[in-house]
């Protein structure tokens, strides 16, 4: 399944990017570069190799991206004759506004770099865009995998969800000294990805993953995948017990988040010895810790629900979980006590940065906007330390040969030689008593514990 996504995603880039030269009406712009040449070798006074070459390329991307506007601005025509209709805006390979984006940056040599876009797609796009015109793309959001391997000049300032399922195992098993693991996750690319790398790094590290439970959609209902994980936790703790689990029964309808034992195992029943034992009423421990990635939005479901396991368990999120006045409500803040959350970004109130921001949560509608606007914030002071005061493409690009540490008011910036592109940088959380706080951090790819300041 995986190399059948990998070889889809190449594919749809190979066609993007063709889609994308062909805006630039290549014939035409052979004609254009046959002419600069001759002019070149025709030239009264001789012209070195370096400087016929930019010549060459700047006169290719001023022709390339004519042709680009003209498609753009020609759409509608183009759509309706015989010989045009075939072009990559009326066949739908590239939408008009992509057309005239990568037409306005192909002609503008004076753009530096481009930062964003924020979403997943929107990055795949920009990313095949750019890496036609040898324009530094900073990505300040995107966690997909492979982004970096369309192009040279794309740098992700964000970790990989790969990266960060690493980073929440390494943390709980070299410092929580955590031997058994489970995994709840959402069973799409974003919850793969995050679990892919935690069991990666679990399994090197020497731990046992008893189970992982997938669920699909909303995690509205997700009775039947923590049964299982209560049977396997049962199973370990008491390894010669029969167990009979009848189907779980949970009213998700009338009262989504008050959740009762009963509701996950009504007929549970352990046999011992002959002996009956109420299974509802044990307290497990046979399960060190328990990974919940879980997408943005979904603490109440999930949070609900998992408190009526009766797991005594060490909680490890990602950084979705990191929402604090969510995580205050009464229902869940008791549930979740004590949770380890791996986060890129932190509020500086949470990490003890002597840095503030200069605007606040309450200035935006959502805490998404709020997010948003932190990454944006330090991807901008990242920029301006690596510009200098003469800024240009050859020295951004240059600045990140070699390793790259930066500390930002709301997050950390760690680019190595193993991982140039990607930032190797994390922050690792505990929600305890109702607060945040930075316990360890990830930076060039490894763990650094830190010692909370006394309250």
């Amino acid at each position: 399944m995986t190399n059948i996504k990998s070889k889809t995603l190449k594919l749809d880039l190979f066609v993007y990017l063709k889609a994308l030269f062909d805006l630039m009406k290549p014939r035409v712009m052979s004609l254009v570069i046959f002419t600069c040449v001759v002019g070149l070798l025709i030239a009264p006074v001789k012209v070195d190799f370096w400087n016929a070459f930019v010549s060459i390329l700047a006169v290719a991307l001023g022709s390339g991206a004519a042709g680009a506007l003209n498609m753009w601005y020609e759409a509608d025509l183009d759509s309706a004759m015989t010989r045009t209709c075939l072009r990559p805006i009326p066949t739908g390979k590239v939408t008009k506004k992509e057309a005239l984006i990568f037409g306005i940056l192909a002609a503008n040599s004076n753009i530096v770099a481009i930062l964003g876009p924020l979403s997943t797609s929107g990055s795949i796009s920009a990313s095949a865009a750019v890496s036609q015109m040898n324009i530094p793309l900073i990505l300040p959001t995107a966690s997909r995998m492979g982004l970096t391997h369309v192009g040279d000049n794309v740098l992700q300032l964000n970790s990989t969800l790969f990266q960060q399922g690493r980073y929440a195992a390494e943390y709980a098993v070299s410092e929580l000294n955590v031997e058994t693991i489970a995994v709840v996750a959402p069973q799409d690319r974003f919850g793969k990805e995050l679990t892919d790398g935690f069991l990666e790094k679990a399994d090197a590290l020497g731990a046992e993953v008893v189970t992982v439970e997938w669920y699909r959609g909303i995690p509205i209902d997700i009775g039947v995948q923590l049964s299982s994980l209560r049977e396997v936790a049962f199973e370990l703790a008491i390894p010669d017990t029969e167990i009979v689990i009848t189907d779980a029964v949970l009213d998700t309808l009338d009262d989504t988040f008050i959740v009762e034992e009963m509701d996950f195992f009504p007929e549970e029943v352990a046999v011992e010895e002959d002996e009956d034992v109420d299974s509802t009423k044990i307290v497990l421990s046979s399960i060190d810790a328990v990974y919940l990635p879980i997408h943005t939005g979904d603490i109440q479901y999930v949070a609900s629900q998992f408190s009526a396991l009766l797991l005594e368990t060490q909680l490890v999120g990602n950084g979705s979980w990191y929402d604090p006045l969510e995580l205050s409500d009464d229902l869940i803040s008791e549930n979740v006590d004590g949770m380890i959350i791996l986060s890129n970004l932190v509020e500086p109130k949470h990490n003890n940065s002597q840095n503030q921001l200069i605007f606040f949560q309450d200035d935006f509608a959502t805490r998404r906007e709020f997010l948003m606007a932190m990454a944006g914030f330090d991807a901008v002071e990242f920029l301006a330390a690596n510009l200098g005061s003469k800024p240009s493409r050859t020295k951004l690009m240059t600045s990140f040969e070699s390793p790259q540490f930066y500390r930002g008011t709301s997050r950390i910036y760690s680019f190595t030689e193993q991982s140039p592109k990607v930032n190797s940088a994390s922050s690792i959380l505990q929600y305890h008593r109702g607060k945040f706080v930075t316990v360890a951090e990830i930076i060039a790819d490894s763990l650094v514990s830190i010692i909370p300041s006394a309250p």
